[in-house]
């Protein structure tokens, strides 16, 4: 491991620079399990990112909305909880962004049945701003938003834009996520920028007659110049007594309706598509998919009319098993290559003390041409320790891959006026014997993280498909309002565990809360004592200065005199080591 320091350097009378450095780090919240961890970039002229997650106490049996905002840096702004006291079991499932507005998406309780809601809220303070939760088909169904993303396109075919977002999930009979419920389906919501209805339209395949089991899910929506490509499951033909899983591919217009379906089946018991890349040169959409008869992932490529363009399209077949894609990206590097990121289900490997470690969900990325599909450079894994809590529907490794639910959980930051550009991926790590999940933030320019990593070779093949038939059409759908609450809470952020690695040396950590804050400030270190502290303008100008010679570890500061904007604090400990947070002054 080789952990990295953040300086704090005066250029001249008014500058102020922070070395940005690729970090891990890892955000503890008590004994608490983070889960259902997704990312997404703020678009608002800064570099900061917004990580989402569901986070359950020890048990599982109960869990909160968390939001936290981190700077390149990888320091936390503000980490908030939100929850609404009329209601119950509200889940996060992704979050998307509209020019400095935060908006997630998920499911929670309206009496005994789930809703989709929406919520806006503001990425600079992560207040709330409005949040709806949507009947989609009938008060009587459960539903659940797995995906939303940002749109500026004609909704209602008026010549004109419509800013605001669509949702992608699932229309259930059934509470709990179950592919043996009676009825599932797959629906679009697209709704305005305050939060109202535009339209909804269903996704159902087919299927068999009969069938016991019923696949129909959507959990992506990528955006192309003339509709949205959706990505997820469909049910297919019945073998051997039970009916197949098979690959969701449908492309529909700004205004909800079917242009075209390509859905299909490849493996032997269960395909899911699970995300999209458009190349607007081109037309041509890159999915990404996961097949339980190669335990890996694959690409398939379809041109403008939704043929699939057999000479681009492969899957893994390298004999490493159970590595499943998760988000496909741009290559930072190299606009004609593409990266997959997404987890393993399960590794063993022997670390610098020659102890044998156990790991689930590690992160891995594989880049490779979109030419010809082969891998570009090395690919890597990352090794943490985890080992995933029992009992919750939306583990991913309930089955051999999840059934549906597959996170963002790597993005992109444009840094230096667009000159560089750095992954930030979303993990987990649990310490062995210890009942909590850290979440484990990275980041790096070249794919590689800073803690203990192997190299990764994966050989491909072509594919072969068998169609199946996906229907779609609209649904009405109502909203209501509901009432979220947003609650700042406190947490532990530190580097990557230092066991994991050999050759670091151990790094003084520490945060602040809360963060936006108006009056008190409460600055803490998780080892050593505080010696002196200072605070700096964005322009380089010191604004205030403590000195408190090692007292303690922890202080808090009053800072309700400072005018409202972003600063920076330099923290100076007893053994004359410097750290900088960044917080804001509301």
């Amino acid at each position: 491991m080789k952990t990295k320091l953040f300086s704090l350097a005066l250029i001249g009378l008014f500058c102020i620079t922070i070395q940005a450095q690729p970090f891990q780090r890892e955000v503890q919240h008590n004994s608490d399990i983070y889960h259902d961890l997704n990312i997404e970039v703020i678009d608002d002229g800064s570099t900061d990112f917004i990580v989402a997650s569901n986070i359950f106490d020890s048990t599982m049996t109960s869990s909160v909305v968390s939001l936290k905002r981190m700077d390149e840096n990888g320091m936390i702004i503000w980490a908030k909880e939100y929850s609404d006291s009329s209601l119950q079991n509200a889940r996060v499932f992704d979050v998307a962004n509209m020019l400095g507005v935060i908006a997630i998406t998920g499911a929670i309780d309206v009496g005994s049945t789930k809703r989709t809601f929406i919520a806006k809220i503001d990425a600079a303070s992560g207040n709330v701003i409005n949040v709806n939760y949507y009947d989609i088909v009938g008060s009587s169904f459960n539903s659940t938003g797995l995906n939303i993303a940002y749109t500026n396109t004609d909704a209602d075919n008026d010549g004109t834009t419509d800013p605001g977002f669509v949702v992608g999930g699932f229309v259930s009979s059934c509470y709990n996520l179950d592919n043996q419920c009676s009825f599932n389906m797959g629906y679009v919501l697209r709704v305005d920028e305050f939060l109202n209805v535009i339209w909804t339209t269903e996704v159902d395949s087919v299927g068999t007659s009969g069938a016991s089991s019923d696949y129909d899910f959507i959990n992506n929506i990528t955006e192309t110049n003339n509709g949205f490509f959706l990505t997820g499951s469909a049910t297919g033909i019945t073998q051997q007594g039970f009916e197949r899983q098979g690959v969701l591919a449908m492309l529909i217009d700004h205004q909800g309706n079917a242009l075209w379906d390509k859905s299909y089946i490849y493996g032997n018991f269960r395909d899911v598509s699970v995300d999209a890349y458009y190349e607007a040169s081109t037309g041509n959409i890159y999915m990404l998919s996961n097949y339980s008869s190669m335990h890996n992932f694959g690409i398939t490529v379809f041109d403008t009319s939704g043929n699939i363009i057999s000479s681009l399209s492969w899957v893994i077949n390298s004999g490493y098993l159970d590595r499943y894609g998760f988000t496909l990206k741009e290559s930072v590097l190299n606009p004609d290559n593409l990266v997959v990121f997404g987890y393993n289900r399960e590794e063993y490997w022997t670390n610098g003390a020659g102890d044998v470690k156990y790991g689930q969900s590690n992160v891995f990325t594989y880049e490779f041409e979109k030419a010809t599909g082969n891998q570009v450079s090395i690919a890597y894994q990352y090794l943490n320790t985890h080992v995933e809590a029992p009992g919750d529907e939306y583990n991913f490794w309930n089955g051999q891959m999840p059934l549906i639910y597959y996170p963002d959980m790597a993005t992109v930051l444009n840094l230096n006026s667009g000159s560089q550009n750095d992954y930030i991926t979303v993990g987990y790590q649990t310490p062995e014997g210890m009942p909590f999940t850290f979440a484990e933030i990275t980041r790096t320019s070249d794919k590689r993280n800073i803690c203990d990593n192997m190299n990764l070779t994966l050989s491909h093949t072509s594919i072969s498909v068998y169609e199946i038939p996906v229907s779609s059409g609209l649904v009405s759908t109502t909203e209501s309002p509901i009432n979220f609450n947003d609650t700042a809470y406190s947490y532990t952020l530190t580097n990557c565990d230092g066991t994991m690695g050999v050759g670091d040396n151990s790094i003084n950590t520490g945060g602040l809360f809360p963060n936006p804050t108006h009056g008190e400030l409460t600055v803490f270190l998780s080892n050593n004592t505080i010696k002196s502290l200072a605070i700096y303008s964005v322009l380089g100008k010191k604004v205030k200065e403590i000195n408190l010679n090692g007292t303690g570890n922890t202080t808090t500061l009053n800072v309700s005199d400072l005018q409202k904007g972003v600063y920076f604090i330099n923290i100076e400990d007893d053994l004359s080591k410097t750290q900088v947070f960044k917080f804001i002054k509301s």
